[in-house]
């Protein structure tokens, strides 16, 4: 995967989109476009090792069931709906500066072979973890003894 710079700017940044375009990465258009244009949305961290990919994506605040992750055609997605933050009874906000907005991402590995059955997902301290186990490939300089009957 290539490094990549900070995209928070005022201009979006037609090369580092076309760069992403061709990399072959994982890439999640949406919020690709949406930190392009100063939109917020939750960050995320893909890591990759030699059994899997691990995205790390921060998502304070929530719940382990707010979450509906799936992976499906070779594309992870990972939602979580609004969550209310109101008042008590007996209170009232003075201020509210933040909220539990919708997350709605999704992060293309279909170019990557993925053990579906294998993945995993924990949230613990704000993080989302997500780990993608690749498939083993068969050795090809394994002899394969094959049995007449």
């Amino acid at each position: 995967m290539s490094e990549s710079k900070s995209h928070r700017s005022h201009f979006f940044d037609f090369s580092k989109f076309l760069e992403d375009c061709f990399s072959g990465d994982p890439v999640d258009w949406q919020s690709h476009f949406k930190m392009n244009m100063g939109w917020p949305f939750p960050l995320a961290n893909i890591r990759e090792n030699d059994k899997a990919y691990v995205l790390e994506m921060v998502a304070p605040g929530r719940e382990k069931a707010d979450f509906s992750i799936k992976f499906h055609n070779g594309e992870l997605s990972v939602n979580a709906g609004n969550k209310k933050n109101d008042a008590k009874e007996g209170e009232k906000f003075k201020k509210r500066e933040f909220h539990y907005g919708k997350i709605s991402r999704t992060f293309r590995f279909s170019k990557y072979e993925i053990e579906k059955e294998a993945i995993k997902a924990s949230y613990k301290k704000g993080i989302l973890k997500v780990t993608l186990p690749k498939k083993v490939k068969a050795d090809a300089s394994q002899d394969n003894e094959i049995r007449v009957e």
